[in-house]
């Protein structure tokens, strides 16, 4: 399937009523629960739906920040119903309650994801809607101040990457290079480190991973799924100490628009939307990477099929949980205990 026609199908079916789940997602539901105290969600394996995110949004940059043992998150830009958006909110896990926060200067969609340095977080890239060229531009919010810099930009625009955090510095992996992807498809990492505000090119993924998933483990950046071409399902790990990237067993399902987070050193995938060869279609699976056996487990899935969604590691009360943000309310707002 061409990018193109993944990324218009994508973009148009996302604002529609959410699609049926594939077969791998024939696991009996868990019920939301009803709104109230995170602990209530002790029972290993289960979600629980908390506070509605206050917009419609689908692929928010999703990043925690540590405040006196607590986790906010922070939903970050991405697309309304109107096209892309600056809208910042922020998540308090311990109270189950949303704020607005400043808007980042400009409305993105398609990002490069997010990461957190020294208690900031950092957006690179994206896109502004149709016809539009993806950016090169590198964002840094601050929390405690309520504001957005605008720091030195990538070598090149980049859309639908992913980014992660390692030893302090940023590490962005790139994608769409021109609009659709129907040009310019990258797969080139880049380093960027804050001391210097300086970028480095680092070597090429040896798959794409347009709209993939990512996590750091020990240190390493693993990057699954995508929407096309040789990227889907399969999963690369990059290792910073010898600068080269190895391929390791692909992913029980195919998919893309997914959220991901790292808790005990394993890569849950959540969600997303696959290809069945006539019409994307949103799932509601959830798939575990333990990088020891490199192998693959499916877990309980979501309540709902979702996809343009967003997911982080947090702790409510010093109990590790991951947090899926996006999509349309209600139920854009979901807890998973791993």
């Amino acid at each position: 399937m061409k990018v193109e026609s993944w990324q218009r199908l994508l973009a148009f079916s996302s604002v529609l009523a959410l699609g049926s789940a594939c077969n791998d997602d024939t696991t009996e539901p868990t019920k939301p629960a009803a709104l109230g105290k995170p602990e209530l969600s002790v029972v290993s394996n289960s979600w629980t739906q908390r506070a509605n995110m206050p917009s419609d949004r689908w692929w928010p940059a999703v990043a925690v920040v540590q405040s006196n043992g607590q986790s906010v998150l922070y939903a970050i830009a991405g697309e309304g119903s109107k096209g892309a958006v600056s809208t910042v909110q922020a998540y308090n896990t311990a109270t189950n309650t949303w704020t607005n926060r400043t808007p980042i200067p400009r409305g993105l969609r398609n990002h490069n994801g997010a990461a957190v340095i020294g208690g900031k977080i950092y957006v690179a890239g994206g896109d502004q809607g149709d016809n539009s060229t993806p950016l090169s531009s590198l964002f840094v919010y601050d929390p405690q101040r309520n504001t957005w810099t605008s720091k030195r930009s990538m070598p090149h625009g980049s859309a639908s990457g992913v980014s992660a955090a390692i030893d302090g510095k940023l590490y962005v992996l790139t994608q769409c290079g021109s609009e659709w992807c129907e040009s310019i498809v990258r797969r080139t990492l880049y380093r960027y480190d804050p001391a210097t505000d300086q970028w480095t090119t680092l070597g090429q993924a040896p798959n794409s991973h347009a709209g993939g998933m990512a996590g750091v483990i020990n240190g390493r950046l693993y990057v699954v799924g995508g929407c096309c071409g040789s990227g889907p399902g399969l999963l690369d790990v990059y290792d910073p100490a010898t600068n080269a990237w190895s391929s390791k067993a692909s992913m029980n399902s195919k998919r893309y628009q997914g959220a991901s987070a790292v808790v005990g050193g394993k890569l849950y995938v959540i969600g997303g939307t696959t290809f069945d060869g006539v019409s994307n279609v949103h799932v509601r699976t959830t798939s575990r990477n333990n990088p020891v056996n490199n192998t693959w487990t499916t877990l309980r899935p979501m309540p709902q099929p979702r996809s343009g969604i967003g997911g982080a590691r947090i702790l409510v009360d010093g109990q590790v949980r991951i947090e899926v943000v996006g999509g349309n309310r209600p139920g854009n707002n979901l807890m998973y205990v791993p």
